[in-house]
């Protein structure tokens, strides 16, 4: 082998696990997860997305309303120990602790009119 093709099948082999290594730190995402799924990386919000369960939400131009484990709340509204920082068209981001966790609504509940 030459000495041009040898560097030219090290640079490639060498790109070849660097993009290998990109994707697998990158994180495929599973067309076959349950929607809500999360990998278990942080127990805490785990533990803090199955105490607050999104059951619907309502956004026209005059207001934003979520109900959140039975409780209609607004944006700034607290629920539990929560504030509701943003309510979304299927999810809403709440700040329990000083940690931000978003709720998702279920494929189940989610139903566009």
């Amino acid at each position: 082998m030459t000495r041009h093709r040898l560097y030219c099948i090290c640079l490639l082999f060498i790109c070849t696990l660097t993009g290998f290594k990109a994707v697998a730190t990158e994180g495929l995402i599973d067309p076959t997860r349950p929607s809500g799924y999360s990998s278990g990386d942080n127990f805490y919000l785990d533990e803090l997305r199955k105490e607050y369960i999104l059951n619907s939400v309502i956004i026209s131009d005059q207001r934003r309303v979520a109900v959140i484990s039975g409780k209609r709340v607004s944006e700034g509204d607290r629920v539990k120990n929560a504030l509701v920082d943003r309510i979304g068209k299927s999810r809403v981001t709440l700040v329990v602790d000083g940690a931000r966790v978003d709720i998702h609504l279920s494929n189940k509940n989610f139903k566009h009119y």
